[in-house]
């Protein structure tokens, strides 16, 4: 059985190592001093040190060429996605040949894109149309205010004055007045709903109104002429409130009748 123990040699610590050799009266020894036991051993932790390190590098420049040229694609991609962020929306997309993850996401941007210039151009078409259909609404309003009286008849014994906002460009809101003999026609109405077709109805009361006044007929004939005239052929079944008056300047007398309008407001002198 082998032996060991610590000794010191000339001062240098060191190990012996002893055995007996059977059958006779020997003994094997080796000693060592310890800086020759250390010293192999330093060496070869720092080879396998160094080899460690150069295998390392060499698997991390293998792996960073590996993944950037995994990752190319993606770079490359993400450059012309930031393109379309910017509002290039035909900003060509890289071909990416290999059939992974990567290329689903290329070809669901190149979905993306183009949905979004399908979606950029039917907008600015409809923005074009709707800036035609906006001109044309001005228009209508201009055709309509000048259907409105904006000058009065300049008397000493009565003062008249009427306006109107409409909630939209164009409404069904109304007021006219003729007059004639010492007379004055007047009358106040509201279409039903809003827009155009409350216009285009608005026009053919303003009209009918004019017609029937000019022809000196009572209020409640005008009336009844006008129902007559806007319930033919009403398929949309638009209707209006209105009130129509007639005012005998001479005598101050008013004669009106109120088709479902609001009620009139007389104010005394207190």
């Amino acid at each position: 059985k082998m032996e060991r123990q610590e000794i010191t040699i000339n001062g240098e610590p060191s190990v012996i190592f002893y055995m007996p050799l059977e059958g006779t009266n020997w003994v094997n020894a080796v000693i060592l001093p310890y800086d020759a036991i250390k010293k192999p051993i330093i060496i070869t932790g720092l080879i396998l040190l160094v080899i460690i390190i150069t295998g390392l590098l060499v698997i991390y420049r293998k792996s960073y060429r590996t993944i950037r040229h995994a990752t190319a694609p993606l770079r490359l991609l993400t450059r012309s996605v930031d393109e379309v962020a910017k509002g290039n929306f035909k900003a060509p997309l890289p071909e990416i040949w290999r059939n992974d993850e990567i290329r689903i996401l290329r070809d669901t941007f190149a979905n993306m894109q183009l949905s979004l210039t399908q979606y950029i151009e039917k907008l600015q078409v409809v923005t074009a149309e709707e800036a035609v259909i906006k001109r044309d609404l001005e228009t209508a309003m201009r055709i309509q205010m000048a259907m409105i009286p904006k000058e009065y008849p300049k008397r000493d014994d009565i003062e008249i004055y009427g306006s109107i906002t409409p909630a939209k460009l164009v409404g069904g809101d109304l007021y006219n007045c003729y007059l004639y003999d010492d007379k004055l026609y007047f009358c106040i109405g509201d279409v039903s709903g809003k827009g155009i077709p409350a216009a285009l109805f608005m026009t053919v009361v303003v009209n009918l109104f004019r017609v029937f006044a000019s022809e000196g007929n009572k209020p409640e004939d005008m009336i009844s002429r006008m129902n007559n005239d806007l319930s033919r052929n009403n398929k949309e079944c638009m209707f209006t409130t209105l009130f129509v008056g007639i005012l005998d300047l001479k005598s101050g007398l008013l004669r009106y009748c109120n088709a479902g309008h609001n009620a009139p407001i007389i104010i005394s002198s207190n």
